[in-house]
């Protein structure tokens, strides 16, 4: 393992001074660009800072390391993991976290980038008078209006006319979901409620044309710094299929905080447009304020899952291999819910031993999902765990 890191992650827990323990707050502090290459291409709540895993990464991944996230979220790890000559097998359950995270580590090439300037090309002529197939969800004009209901069929009848399944294609549809809150009547990403918007005319192809542009770029940066390979699969946290019997040397991931968001529910919008399933989410999803508010399940319920999700890590962990966590601590039932010690004895039950951990003030660098607890002390966790 690597000594040479900057938050010293080898240095027994138990041994640091309490100027030591904020050395973590300080590099926090000092994180400025957060959206650096493809970090930035989709709107994502609740995601970690790249320089976490970075520099998780850094202290406990040898050269060539295969790496596993199977929470990937917006694809933070992938994106590391990649950039440091790493083999990187990551999961979601969403398939709008699955979207966003091929798109984040795809090889563009030059057909790409031909047909991308192509579909920009046709988009900025008018496409008023051809005839397309509207979207029919229930409600769509309760979250759109009949303009950006036209302008968005038209980007996405375009994007559809690419080479199926090329980095084109994939970049545009990640570029198309970009910007749907932004062309609804949505408040926000974290908002699900509808507001007036005064929305100008192709408004929505100048935000697509922007975002994509951008994207390309980024992703053309991406590719020249691009050392390892990364696969994305969609799959349940339970059940890691596509990866074998003690084949991951570390996992780095952020679990689903409990009670504290509906991934489902506030990309609905684009699993409309994009035709996904969003009950199948809605159902399978863990920690979901749906599950714990709207239905009422128990902090054990939480636990159970994680539970199963931890038997599977410990199933694809190499012996001796490394389980990085980052939680941040929840609120339920108006009580304040210490999750380093849930998901200590977690780990406990699945033979791993904790060797380094990490607490910083959740208010200063999250925003509070429940703001009427936002003078509760809730804490970040990284936990990072070495199987027996």
């Amino acid at each position: 393992m690597h000594a040479h890191n900057q938050l010293n992650f080898l240095e027994p827990a138990e041994s640091r001074s309490p100027e030591n323990r904020l050395q973590l707050t300080l590099d926090l502090d000092s994180a400025r660009n957060k959206g650096y290459l493809t970090h930035n291409f989709h709107p994502y709540s609740a995601k970690f800072i790249p320089q976490i895993p970075r520099a998780i990464l850094n202290a406990y991944a040898e050269p060539g390391s295969t790496v596993l996230d199977p929470f990937c979220g917006s694809g933070t790890v992938a994106v590391e993991a990649l950039l440091r000559g790493h083999r990187c097998l990551v999961s979601d359950l969403n398939p709008i976290a699955v979207l966003i995270t091929r798109a984040k580590v795809c090889q563009i090439t030059s057909e790409d980038e031909r047909e991308i300037n192509g579909l920009l090309l046709k988009l900025r002529t008018d496409l008023s008078g051809n005839r397309r197939s509207l979207p029919t969800f229930k409600n769509i004009s309760h979250w759109f209006t009949p303009r950006m209901i036209e302008e968005l069929s038209c980007i996405k009848d375009a994007i559809l006319e690419l080479t199926p399944e090329s980095a084109a294609q994939l970049l545009a549809l990640t570029a198309f979901s970009a910007i749907i809150v932004k062309c609804s009547r949505q408040e926000s990403e974290t908002r699900w409620v509808a507001v007036t918007k005064h929305h100008s005319h192709r408004f929505a192809f100048s935000c697509f044309e922007q975002k994509l542009v951008d994207m390309s770029r980024r992703a053309r940066a991406l590719r020249d710094l691009a050392q390892g390979n990364v696969d994305v699969f969609q799959a349940n946290a339970n059940s890691l299929q596509h990866a074998p019997n003690q084949s991951i040397d570390i996992v780095i991931t952020s679990p689903p905080y409990l009670n504290s968001y509906d991934y489902y529910l506030y990309h609905k919008l684009r699993m409309f447009w994009l035709d996904y399933n969003h009950y199948a989410v809605q159902e399978q999803e863990i920690g979901s304020r749906h599950r714990h508010c709207d239905k009422n399940e128990s902090v054990e319920s939480y636990v159970s899952a994680m539970a199963g999700c931890f038997l599977e890590i410990a199933r694809v962990l190499k012996p001796n291999g490394i389980l990085a966590i980052v939680i941040g601590d929840s609120i339920y039932k108006g009580l304040l819910i210490d999750m380093s010690e849930i998901y200590q004895n977690l780990a406990l039950a699945t033979a791993f031993r904790l060797v380094e951990r990490f607490d910083y003030d959740q208010r200063k660098y999250t925003l509070a999902f429940t703001r009427g607890y936002k003078t509760i002390p809730k804490k970040t966790h990284i936990l990072v765990f070495q199987g027996r």
